[in-house]
């Protein structure tokens, strides 16, 4: 009989047992299943800094495609409007650059064209200085310089004119001085002029 009445007694303890886990869940010393103040910070710092670090490499990201995809623009319309000047210039005669910025021209329907630099901007003017102008080039990028150079007449070569054209994408984002480029191209009369 000693050894029934310990089993029931270990039964008590055990009954015992259970009951008491269940009444001191928030006694000091037992751990309830959610996060602890102190966990909850420490996971927050970490996925704080997490977001942090990601953002500033989107960001920079982003900056840097804003900076690639404003020099590409710059380029063709660089190249998209040294490309109408030089069609026109071939078949036009009486080179001139009254000013070290603006170059002149009879086109080949015997217009009097200009193109010049103003206020940042590549402009064309066809028929005098009392036709309106307008501007060849993207009003988000800004001319810098504009130089033609005719060359001098010379009996034996035919007349030309060297363009130099520099050009830097508007905005103002840092580093912007390394976008900037220059063109520089030579456009030759192709009419044969015999004296």
């Amino acid at each position: 009989m000693t050894i029934h009445f310990r089993t029931n007694i270990d039964t008590f303890r055990k009954g015992n047992a259970l009951r008491s886990g269940f009444s001191g869940l928030f006694q000091a010393g037992r751990r309830s299943p959610g996060f602890t103040i102190p966990e909850m910070l420490v996971a927050f710092t970490i996925f704080s800094v997490v977001i942090a670090a990601t953002s500033v490499i989107f960001i920079n990201i982003s900056r840097s495609y804003r900076i690639a995809a404003g020099f590409l623009n710059a380029q063709n319309t660089l190249r998209y409007t040294m490309e109408l000047i030089s069609r026109e210039v071939k078949e036009g005669t009486n080179f001139s650059s009254p000013s070290g910025a603006e170059f002149d021209f009879i086109d080949k329907k015997g217009v009097s064209v200009s193109y010049f630099l103003e206020n940042g901007q590549l402009m064309r003017r066809a028929g005098g200085l009392g036709n309106q102008a307008y501007s060849l080039t993207d009003n988000r990028l800004v001319v810098t310089r504009f130089t033609p150079l005719v060359a001098p007449v010379d009996p034996l070569a035919q007349p030309r004119v060297t363009f130099l054209v520099s050009m830097v994408p508007k905005g103002g984002l840092a580093g912007q001085g390394d976008l900037a480029f220059t063109l520089q191209t030579t456009i030759t009369q192709r009419k044969i002029i015999t004296q």
